[in-house]
């Protein structure tokens, strides 16, 4: 029988195959007992079925002429060179047959080129094989002509795209042009620049493989889903690039099981998801390690750490030592006992953000500015935590208003609170009050400083102008339900027909003169743009 008939009996070639490979089939026989054997051998040494013969015979059918042994050898070779198993490079054999066809030495000089070109080691390497056999087909040139453009096109380093291609090894395998519309496309469905398309694509390689129909799906099903706008959506992958490779269903089962896990409504677990994106990333057995972690560490209710969850979702990231640590580190710092620290946590869990060094400089910063000692800077932070969060400027800025307001350090260290007061108001919102009050009235009382500035003065004009009482402390700055209860009218309602303007700021600042408060420039130009110029 006819080389031709045996392989349409066999392996199923039609005249069109035979037609198209004739240059490789001259000169060349097998007998029908060695095809026979041939699928034999294949199909129990190697675990192909006819399907996958039929498939690789088409694609490289010189291997049909090679000897068992010949087949056998180069097995063995890519086992010793690179410690592969015989069932990966079957794998790789079966997705790219002409493994097989390549001579060992060509291998070896290509595996070398790799290994230097790159910077990869032996399992660097390996890996990148396991996904794209096709690498060791490619010439140097071409390998060199293909980093050349990456760091054309895309502004890249050598560095930059060694750590892509070790993540996506598949940059090689495409053509220039489409590259070129990859970018393209994410430009377009991302609605970016090419830069930040390009930043995109650096952090999330594996969106060069995806089609325009799948990158479009993606951004339509995370807008859809979540509620997200472009920039929103763009923001969370920039962040979590990775997300784009999960799929929908994974990602929807996500989304369920922090609502069934920790009672979220969908509009809670995506307020948290904007900022910590990686909650759809970590494994659910993870998440509640996790949970259980802060739960039998903190003594904390299930309640309680889902509070604070909802506060700072990235805790969920944090290494169990680091907390650990964290903790013994407030202890340390601060004289503070274990009950004090938990009871701190639950109120303020973003105490686990902060480097120990940035909160040691903090300290210094803080007993310089003030005055303080480190014992009562201490006790400061055991009141409002807080202040730890505060940056240097905003302390520095926050206490030059105290301190020109004549307010003592003993008021400070009994209301620590008032340095919670936004920059720029603390000012105006004493000189409203001085309107109705003496000094000593308004610094003795608690919290004088918390209530906004718009609401004060609103609720002033409106005692004045619309009751038959005095505006004193008590009334004005009573909470929202209790004036309610007493004036049957909203604080919010009152903001709306009574407005803080240009005129009654300078009328305020000449009415201070006898103290000498006045606002600086910096004030000015805050005052100026919230409620235009005087």
């Amino acid at each position: 029988m006819k080389i031709e008939e045996i392989l349409k009996k066999y392996f199923d070639w039609t005249e069109q195959d035979v037609a198209t490979r004739q240059i490789i089939l001259q000169n060349r026989d097998i007998s029908e007992e060695e095809a026979v054997k041939k699928i034999a051998f294949f199909e129990s040494e190697l675990g192909f079925d006819r399907a996958e013969i039929v498939k690789m015979f088409k694609r490289q059918p010189t291997i049909l002429f090679f000897s068992d042994v010949e087949i056998f050898e180069r097995v063995e070779f890519f086992k010793s060179e690179l410690g592969f198993e015989k069932e990966e490079v079957v794998k790789m054999v079966k997705s790219q047959p002409m493994l097989l066809c390549l001579a060992e030495d060509s291998i070896k000089e290509r595996l070398e080129f790799f290994e230097t070109e790159f910077d990869l080691d032996k399992p660097e390497l390996k890996q990148m094989l396991k996904r794209l056999p096709t690498i060791l087909g490619l010439t140097e040139d071409t390998v060199k002509g293909k980093v050349k453009f990456y760091q054309k096109e895309m502004g890249l380093s050598k560095a930059e795209f060694v750590k892509m291609l070790k993540s996506q090894p598949s940059l090689l395998a495409y053509a220039d042009e489409e590259i070129k519309n990859k970018i393209k496309i994410v430009r377009q469905e991302f609605g970016v620049l090419k830069d930040d398309a390009i930043k995109i694509i650096k952090s999330t390689p594996t969106l060069l493989t995806f089609s325009e129909e799948l990158m479009k799906s993606k951004v339509e099903f995370f807008e859809s889903e979540f509620g997200l706008s472009k920039p929103e959506f763009v923001k969370l992958v920039s962040r979590v690039s990775s997300l784009l490779t999960i799929s929908e269903e994974t990602l929807k089962g996500k989304v369920e099981f922090y609502e069934r896990e920790f009672g979220l409504s969908k509009t809670e677990f995506i307020k948290m998801l904007k900022t910590q994106p990686s909650l759809l990333v970590y494994a659910e057995e993870e998440i509640k390690n996790k949970a259980d972690f802060y739960q039998s560490e903190f003594g904390l209710k299930k309640a309680e750490f889902i509070k604070m969850l909802k506060v700072l979702p990235s805790m969920i990231t944090f290494a169990q030592e680091s907390v650990k640590q964290k903790a013994e580190f407030y202890k340390k710092q601060f004289s503070l006992s274990n009950d004090e620290f938990i009871r701190m946590l639950k109120s303020h869990p973003t105490l686990l953000t902060n480097a120990e060094e940035t909160v040691i400089k903090k300290g210094l910063l803080y007993q310089q500015e003030l005055g303080v000692s480190e014992a009562e800077y201490a006790k400061m932070v055991k009141t409002l935590p807080t202040m730890l969060g505060f940056s240097d400027e905003s302390i520095k800025e926050k206490y030059r208003q105290i301190k020109e307001l004549n307010i003592s350090k003993e008021t400070l260290l009994a209301s620590p609170n008032i340095l919670v007061v936004p920059a720029n108001v603390l000012k105006l919102r004493y000189m409203i009050l001085r309107q109705i009050a003496s000094r000593e009235d308004i610094l003795s009382r608690p919290n004088w400083f918390m209530t906004s500035q718009a609401k004060t003065y609103a609720r002033i004009a409106y005692i004045q102008n619309e009751t038959k009482v005095d505006p004193t402390l008590f009334r004005v700055l009573q909470e929202e339900k209790k004036f309610v209860r007493t004036y049957d009218v909203e604080s919010e309602e009152l903001m709306q027909k009574y407005q803080i303007t240009p005129k009654m700021i300078a009328l305020l600042e000449r009415y201070m003169e006898d103290e000498k408060i006045s606002f600086n420039a910096e004030e000015k130009e805050f005052l100026a743009k919230e409620y235009g110029e005087s």
